[in-house]
């Protein structure tokens, strides 16, 4: 269909190469890094008391490199008002993010930009709801994720229930270092 107003548009390209390991050229200065989608897509449902995956990102070994920055961004959905839930967003062991919210939110949706450096990786991460105050987080992990690494999209509510939270879309970014 027509692209209307207000609609974001993303292009991507192939480039013609016998090497499937090349990316892309040096990033030249002042212009817009090189971006890869890793992962996309709706996540499962889950009315447990104990932490369920509701979608991974696994990155492969030798994908990353120091400089490159990882973006993880989420939305869920919670129906049903007897009983809160808690989402959590890991980065292999690490914990991104994890926050609990009340039996009446019904929205949430949380964002993790994770720097990579040669002894590891640093990550900022904000999280809000409909209801939820807006509330955000930094950290960081000895794990440069360049031997492989997993993001955990987890959710899990606070009592038996028959409420739900459901993972309703997610995107997993990597913006590749300048060469």
């Amino acid at each position: 269909s027509t692209p209307q107003l207000g609609d974001i548009l993303l292009a991507f390209y192939r480039l013609a190469s016998a090497d499937p390991g090349v990316v892309q050229p040096p990033t030249p200065p002042g212009s817009a890094p090189t971006v890869q989608v890793l992962c996309v897509g709706n996540g499962a449902t889950t009315s447990s008391t104990t932490s369920v995956s509701l979608a991974q990102c696994a990155i492969p070994a030798d994908t990353l490199a120091a400089g490159d920055r990882v973006e993880a961004r989420f939305d869920m959905a919670h129906t049903g008002t007897s009983s809160g839930f808690t989402v959590d967003l890991k980065w292999g062991a690490a914990v991104l993010l994890t926050r609990s919210a009340s039996a009446t939110e019904t929205m949430f949706t949380g964002r993790s930009d994770i720097g990579i450096h040669s002894a590891g990786a640093q990550w900022g991460s904000q999280y809000w709801g409909y209801t939820s105050s807006f509330a955000a987080r930094v950290g960081s992990s000895t794990d440069t994720g360049m031997a492989g690494v997993t993001i955990d999209f987890m959710a899990r509510m606070a009592s038996t229930t028959t409420n739900s939270v459901t993972l309703r879309n997610y995107i997993v970014l990597r913006y590749l270092a300048p060469q």
